[in-house]
């Protein structure tokens, strides 16, 4: 399975969507089918090109599936799916994003071609997978009043799906953004799709050698839109976001998986005290963040 892609660690993959995609396109197998929900012209054609080359049926989610009946909850989409000759009903991912319900039917585009490939997944277990379905440091919320959320955003277009959730989500409710980021991202880029977001940000950086320094950032933004605030320490960076926040402000932390693991690590250590306010359950992330 090949999910949508877009620039990012481009110093290993390729500088444009075309090489990016020749690299995820190294999953191919010969005969294999393979399903994709690649959007991009470029990309697609490098995709179609070599399972054609390999043999490989392709699958595309954009013209093999129908999504329909779309119903939003906390900004969490319940929907039902065509794949094929056969129908999903009421899917419910627990990830929040519309985003999230692409990968969602690519998910379970793949789960039915496993199917007819002589793998049997119930419809059942295909629903239980995307409810129960964790992701932590991905619009993830560790904190209800004021709300605190955690989100990689390391990308350009993961920043724009997180500003457009938050824009359709939080609309009206002042958001303080508490920002880092490794040096090789695309800082300048990623701080013009977040800062207009903001009342106030907070520029931090984790204890990584490849993050850039609050200054470094600050040099990165040709025109501040926002309050902003240099505080070296992640975990100092929250608390004084959420000292000069309302219970119905909102406190975003963005920019790197680093950034979201030393907010969480410092939970788990006690560092961070959410103690006497509204706590979510506290989830360690899975894998390093980039």
């Amino acid at each position: 399975m090949i999910t949508n892609i877009d620039l990012d660690h481009q110093k290993f993959l390729g500088q444009t969507h075309a090489a990016i995609a020749a690299e995820k396109a190294g999953v191919i197998k010969p005969g294999r089918p393979v399903v994709s929900s690649v959007e991009r012209p470029e990309a697609r054609e490098v995709i179609l090109r070599r399972t054609h080359e390999l043999g490989a049926p392709l699958i595309e989610t954009t013209t093999f599936t129908e999504a329909c009946h779309f119903r939003t909850s906390e900004g969490r989409v319940v929907f039902d799916l065509r794949v094929g000759e056969d129908s999903y009903f009421n899917l419910a991912p627990s990830l929040a994003g519309l985003f999230q319900m692409n990968n969602a039917i690519a998910a379970v585009t793949a789960a039915w071609v496993l199917n007819r490939g002589g793998i049997t997944i119930p419809s059942q277990a295909i629903s239980w997978g995307l409810e129960r379905t964790s992701w932590p440091g991905r619009l993830e919320t560790i904190l209800r009043n004021p709300l605190v959320v955690l989100d990689g955003a390391h990308n350009p277009a993961a920043a724009c799906e997180l500003a457009k959730f938050a824009r359709e989500q939080w609309a009206g409710r002042r958001l303080r953004l508490v920002y880092a980021s490794m040096r090789d991202k695309a800082i300048g880029e990623i701080c013009r799709i977040l800062f207009p977001l903001a009342e106030a940000v907070y520029l931090t950086r984790p204890d990584q050698p490849r993050a850039a320094t609050p200054e470094e950032i600050l040099s990165a933004v040709s025109k501040p839109t926002a309050d902003v605030i240099l505080e070296d320490d992640p975990v100092r960076a929250l608390e004084r976001a959420l000292a000069e926040s309302a219970p119905d402000d909102v406190v975003l932390a963005a920019g790197s998986l680093f950034l979201v693991g030393a907010i969480k690590k410092a939970q788990l250590d006690g560092r961070l005290d959410l103690s006497g306010r509204a706590a979510a359950p506290v989830r360690l992330a899975s894998a390093p963040g980039r």
